[in-house]
């Protein structure tokens, strides 16, 4: 939910806002140990530029020093790093069909980009773009990894073909490593194919979380609208929409293997399910996973409690269906969110329970209770490092979380509040305890105090 990093960042926050200009970083060599440094917005859209003319990013390494703010607009929209069947004309202000000899593997992001923990806010992407995000398209280049982490887009807008909040498409093989880790999602997201993360064909990612809209016309999840090799302790709380295939998690997969693993969702996930029901085995629309087949397939030590529902058909609890062949082991949904085709249902009290913690882990450590009420006293990805430390934060209570405006932090110590862009709103010494009000919004609660620093998220409805 909130990664204790962010407390570095927030200490010192600074921002960089896009004025629509580009310029070259100066520092850093490119190479793991000395990466290239993107010390601002600019820097930032020269990278966007230079992909976007083919520059070869294969074994290059990027990273991201400062927040940005992409001061988003229908004037000055961002083009995404990695395009698709699109390259910059040689003034980079328009984009026009690619040169003879330049595939969208050329114009895709190959390299290592590391977002360092900083915030990409106000994002707009609204062009009719194929591949539409942070970044347009992943490859790799075969016996190598093509990694984007720690990238926080806090919020924004995003509208294309294949959308998300992280990377709008991938282009996969059957040698593809592309991962995408410690990433999460504000935008909201509009598409044909619309993910909180990536739109269409992710290959692996792991530790992610979705907190915006997400609305598809043909598939909308989560994480992923469609296609996706591997999920593991990803999370989603919102709104999910399509009119056809769609998941908290996954939309739908039409082959090879997928693998959602350790993955939760408390998002509303609704479709009207037209166009898609009368040539499938089974309605397209799950809590988890909309609807997969022509390959084999699983999900294991999962839950959903979010409201899940289909104006055609029967909507799943966990899983709309499994065409061809899929298994669902040690996974659960509240009772009455859903058509209970897969898992097994239990009551919200039931899955309150300690005992409830231990059956998601089943053996392993994955999972820890919410004493903090931070995810409505259900489990939490305990070992995602953008999860709550439950246990390190007993020092730091804030209630009611979600609050209707008003709410209290308990403990002892310097108090500070930033909003979702790492501005300070309120700074204040307690003892014991305070109430304060905040307008809607996403807010990080931060206590310096004797036993060290706490953070815990807060949301105002």
């Amino acid at each position: 939910m909130i990664m204790l990093v962010l407390a570095g960042v927030f200490a010192q926050a600074q921002t960089s806002v896009w004025d629509g200009s580009r310029q070259l970083w100066t520092r850093g060599t490119g190479t793991e140990s000395d990466p290239y440094l993107i010390e601002s917005a600019e820097q930032l859209a020269f990278l966007s530029y230079m992909v976007g003319k083919a520059f070869d990013t294969h074994g290059l390494y990027f990273k991201l020093t400062t927040d940005i703010d992409l001061n988003g607009s229908e004037d000055n929209q961002w083009i995404p790093i990695g395009l698709s069947k699109n390259a910059y004309y040689e003034d980079g202000c328009e984009r026009n069909a690619a040169p003879v000899g330049i595939n969208a593997t050329d114009l895709a992001f190959k390299g290592h980009f590391d977002g360092g923990d900083h915030s990409i806010s106000n994002i707009y992407v609204n062009s009719g773009q194929d591949a539409a995000g942070l970044f347009g398209v992943l490859a790799n280049v075969e016996g190598s990894q093509t990694v984007v982490e720690n990238v926080f887009v806090t919020s924004g807008f995003i509208k294309g073909v294949n959308v998300g909040g992280i990377a709008g498409n991938c282009i996969l093989s059957s040698e593809s490593d592309i991962l995408i880790s410690r990433c999460w999602n504000g935008a909201d997201i509009d598409g044909t194919y619309a993910g909180g993360i990536v739109g269409n064909n992710a290959d692996k990612i792991r530790n992610c979380y979705n907190i915006a809209a997400v609305k598809g016309t043909s598939a909308a999840g989560g994480m992923v609208a469609s296609s996706a090799n591997e999920l593991t302790e990803c999370y989603n709380n919102g709104a999910v929409t399509s009119n056809s295939f769609c998941g908290g998690i996954l939309g739908g997969n039409v082959s090879g293997k997928t693998v959602v693993s350790n993955c939760y969702n408390t998002g509303d996930v609704f479709s009207t399910g037209s166009g898609a029901t009368s040539s499938l085995p089974a309605c397209p629309v799950g809590g988890i996973v909309g609807m997969v087949w022509m390959g084999t397939h699983s999900m294991t030590n999962c839950y959903n409690v979010g409201s899940v529902s289909c104006e055609t058909c029967d909507a799943g609890a966990l899983v709309g269906g499994f065409g061809n062949s899929g298994t669902v082991e040690n996974a659960y949904f509240l009772m009455g969110s859903g058509a209970d085709n897969y898992g097994e249902a239990k009551t919200a009290e039931e899955m309150r329970e300690p005992s409830f913690v231990d059956i998601l882990n089943n053996g392993t450590d994955v999972w820890c209770a919410d004493t903090l009420s931070h995810n409505n006293g259900y489990p939490i990805l305990g070992k995602n490092n953008l999860a709550v430390e439950e246990y390190a934060w007993q020092t730091l209570n804030v209630y009611p979380n979600p609050s209707n405006g008003q709410f209290t932090a308990e403990g002892n110590g310097t108090l500070r509040v930033f909003n979702a862009l790492g501005q300070l709103v309120v700074m204040r010494e307690i003892r014991e305890k305070v109430v304060l009000d905040l307008p809607k919004g996403l807010y990080f609660v931060r206590l310096d105090g004797a036993e060290g620093m706490r953070m815990a998220k807060l949301v105002v409805k």
